[in-house]
């Protein structure tokens, strides 16, 4: 007797969209211990930032980012915050071409 799933069919496993144990976890320990979001927001924004001192690890230095570090961390948030858009053909007929209906607009 064979054994095993028909064509097409899916047997166990998570669900399609359900992360998987570990990355659950790593972002369940970012969101509570971290704000990636808001730290990328304060460096686009310029806002100042305190980092440890590489000669005193006691004591902590306040830091601006520069003009490049400003856009690195929008370009990061961009892709982190918005979806990728992506061109879509239409294969199908319009039922009124964009000409005419912009030309109705002014009867």
């Amino acid at each position: 007797m064979a054994g095993g799933s028909k064509p097409g069919e899916h047997r166990g496993g998570r669900k399609k969209g359900t992360a998987n144990k570990v990355s659950a976890t790593t972002r369940e320990r970012i969101e509570k211990e971290a704000d990636p979001i808001g730290f990328l927001v304060n460096i686009v924004n310029g806002e100042p930032i305190e980092v440890a001192n590489p000669s005193d690890s006691s004591n902590t230095v306040t830091v601006y980012p520069n003009y490049e570090q400003r856009q690195d961390a929008a370009k990061t948030l961009a892709k982190k915050v918005l979806p990728d858009m992506k061109a879509v053909e239409h294969s199908g007929e319009l039922a009124v071409l964009h000409e005419n209906w912009l030309s109705n607009l002014d009867d």
